[in-house]
């Protein structure tokens, strides 16, 4: 039971919850244009802001997936996370969904990657 809760189930988790945040982050390299100009109408510096949010997601996304230093990147997407769906996503429906993923990343934030991070967990 151990290596299921230590182990394989957070594996698991931080694949899962990273998904969202790779696909997002190739929605945003390979519609760059487009993604620019929706941007433009939400918030200031499109290209700007976009390019941080796509390194957060990329950079985030590897951190979950390898388990490295994956505290810190929990951390650190939530709170992008978290300012994301309220800005420019003021969907009801979306926030809701999405509040899955802000647990899941405090889970990851809290108690650390399990027993198959590539790095030591802080």
């Amino acid at each position: 039971m151990r290596i299921l809760r230590e182990g394989i189930a957070p594996l698991l988790a931080r694949l899962l919850l990273s998904v969202i945040f790779v696909t997002s982050t190739m929605s945003k390299f390979f519609g760059w244009s487009d993604n620019v100009s929706y941007v433009a109408t939400k918030l200031p510096m499109p290209c700007a802001m976009l390019l941080a949010a796509l390194l957060i997601e990329l950079l985030g996304s590897l951190s979950l997936i390898l388990g490295f230093r994956a505290r810190i990147a929990a951390a650190i997407m939530f709170v992008y996370d978290s300012g994301h769906v309220r800005l420019p996503h003021l969907d009801v429906h979306k926030f809701r969904k999405e509040s899955g993923h802000h647990g899941g990343l405090l889970m990851i934030a809290a108690y650390g990657s399990g027993i198959y991070p590539l790095s030591e967990p802080l």
